[in-house]
């Protein structure tokens, strides 16, 4: 829940420490794709490519 929460208050912080927990070997079973590791923490990840892009073309 914490994650989800941290996805919808900064979707780039969770890429991030959801980066961080492969890179550490902390879910060794996921695969190295943040979105794969999203979705299998069930977090939807388009949700973070759709804010993503929203994000960047507001500020465009």
């Amino acid at each position: 829940r914490t994650l989800q929460r941290l996805t919808e208050i900064d979707p780039d912080a969770a890429a991030t420490f959801a980066a961080e927990l492969t890179e550490e070997l902390e879910l060794p079973d996921y695969a190295e794709d943040a979105c794969d590791i999203a979705d299998r923490m069930g977090v939807n990840p388009q949700r973070w490519i759709d804010a993503e892009y929203t994000r960047r073309n507001t500020a465009a």
